[in-house]
């Protein structure tokens, strides 16, 4: 079996989150540049009526950077564990629920 480590399911939890409100916030405001933008970027672009879709969008960025040796020393934070990417995982969907993306 193959596992993979907290800081690659957080990299594919960004990833995955990054594509999603992308796509969402392109159509939503008819901005293709969107796309491109990273997630940092889009959750300030999320409407603050929107506080859980926006909370989740932050949290998974926060979690992406947290999981960098440079970010971990210069802030003295501990190292990303299993939770903090089970957290990211369920940040997701919670992200997928909030822009009505579920299946």
């Amino acid at each position: 079996a193959c596992t993979s480590g907290p800081e690659s399911v957080i990299d594919r939890a960004r990833d995955a989150a990054q594509w999603c409100l992308g796509v969402w916030l392109s159509q939503l405001q008819g901005n293709e540049k969107l796309r491109h933008c990273d997630l940092g970027g889009l959750a300030s672009k999320i409407d603050e009526k929107r506080v859980l879709l926006r909370n989740s969008a932050q949290l998974i960025a926060r979690l992406h950077a947290r999981a960098k040796p440079n970010e971990q020393d210069r802030h003295g934070l501990r190292p990303v564990q299993e939770a903090d990417a089970e957290c990211a995982l369920v940040a997701v969907g919670l992200l997928l629920h909030e822009i009505s993306w579920e299946s």
